[in-house]
């Protein structure tokens, strides 16, 4: 993600079609509501990790991902100096 950075473009991670990110934001997610809702914390962490690793590993299975969205480049003429 580094290299990302610091040449100015979007981070990899979060341009693949594939749930990376995605999974991990699930599980962070479960994770959280979970112990707000006063489960165990170590019930919590395995429910959250469950979760990423299912999803992960339902992705791979079914071939599935996000939907890849690009920016159009306009083509401007320059203006005149």
């Amino acid at each position: 993600m580094l290299r990302d950075v610091f040449s100015a473009e979007a981070p990899m991670l979060l341009r693949q079609a594939d749930l990376y990110a995605t999974a991990a934001i699930v599980g962070g997610t479960a994770y959280l509501l979970l112990k707000l809702a006063g489960l165990e914390q170590t019930y919590a962490v395995l429910v959250g990790m469950a979760a990423v690793v299912g999803l992960r590993l339902a992705a791979l299975l079914w071939s599935c991902g996000c939907p890849l969205f690009g920016c159009r480049t306009m083509n401007k003429p320059a203006l005149p100096i």
